[in-house]
């Protein structure tokens, strides 16, 4: 289950979103403890990078972005939604 912030904007939620699907497709597993005993929160670095990784590979694969690129697309156009 992925719980998401309605309050942010599309943008990030598709973001956030992408970053959990990668935590999931990379089949990391989710038996720590999120809280420490201090209360803050505790994450896996290299779990963390390598879903980030993933997102956006998922939202904008690296192929895709060096294609745009040379065709000289703005980020805009690049971060339109399609369909």
């Amino acid at each position: 289950m992925i719980v998401e912030n309605e309050s942010h904007s599309p943008v990030r939620r598709r973001s956030n979103i992408a970053h959990e699907l990668g935590h999931h497709m990379l089949e990391h597993s989710f038996d720590t403890v999120i809280l420490g005993e201090d209360h803050k929160r505790q994450f896996d670095q290299p779990q963390e990078k390598q879903a980030t990784f993933m997102s956006g590979e998922l939202r904008v694969p690296l192929a895709a972005a060096e294609r745009m690129a040379y065709d000289g697309w703005d980020n805009e156009r690049v971060a339109a939604p399609t369909g």
